[in-house]
């Protein structure tokens, strides 16, 4: 007797006597195959796998399990500023996020992957504007560095550390230049606070960038 079964394997263990794999299968394929299953208990098989391409392009498409984490770990901070359940404050911030962005109401189990992105990237700017302190770094929340030093840079806030910050030219303007006329628009610049700009003197724009992973960007403002 033959069975096709569609599930993921969960979890692979080795040994000196051989290996174990555990495969996880929804509730629906559980109940029908059950009676089966329990014949082949204990019982040798040939085991087939095969990748099911569809069903992984599908889920590069929607919201990713570490994106559901942080979207979480986000609205539990403001959640616990403000004194209101994260249940509460979940549906909330999409209310709101929905109306900013002008879209429908989403389900944080299926949407778009690039939704799920947009939404993150909303949640901290939103944590920025209203000082609700973070529990990760805020740089753990973005795939894309650069949209990051835009979100700092907007609320002045330090890259590396988070504290409030100036927002310094990487590239030099010139001696002898007035900043005050002198048009900016296509320097890179990094929002940093006073300790850290000191450092990034001391040991050089460059390697204070590689040390802790940021990047300056052209910022219009």
């Amino acid at each position: 007797m033959e069975l096709e079964i569609k599930g993921c394997i969960i979890k692979y263990d080795t040994g000196k006597k051989g290996g174990k794999i555990t495969i996880s299968i929804d509730d629906e394929q559980a109940r029908a195959f059950e009676p089966s299953l329990a014949r082949y208990r204990n019982k040798p098989l040939r085991l087939g796998l095969s990748l099911d391409m569809g069903e992984i392009q599908r889920l590069q498409t929607i919201i990713s399990d570490d994106q559901r984490r942080k979207i979480y770990a986000l609205i539990k901070d403001v959640a616990e500023s403000v004194g209101d359940s994260a249940d509460s404050m979940k549906k909330e911030m999409k209310r709101q996020y929905c109306s900013s962005a002008w879209i429908e109401n989403f389900s944080l189990s299926d949407c778009a992957a690039e939704l799920a992105g947009n939404f993150i990237e909303w949640l901290v700017d939103f944590c920025f504007m209203n000082g609700i302190a973070l529990t990760e770094h805020p740089k753990q929340y973005f795939d894309d560095l650069e949209r990051y030093q835009y979100i700092c840079i907007k609320h002045e806030i330090c890259c590396i550390c988070g504290q409030p910050a100036d927002i310094h030219h990487f590239d030099a303007i010139g001696i002898g230049r007035d900043r005050k006329d002198y048009d900016d628009s296509d320097h890179r610049k990094i929002a940093l606070c006073r300790i850290h700009h000191s450092e990034a003197h001391n040991i050089g724009r460059d390697t204070c960038c590689e040390k802790y992973h940021v990047v300056p960007v052209v910022y219009e403002g």
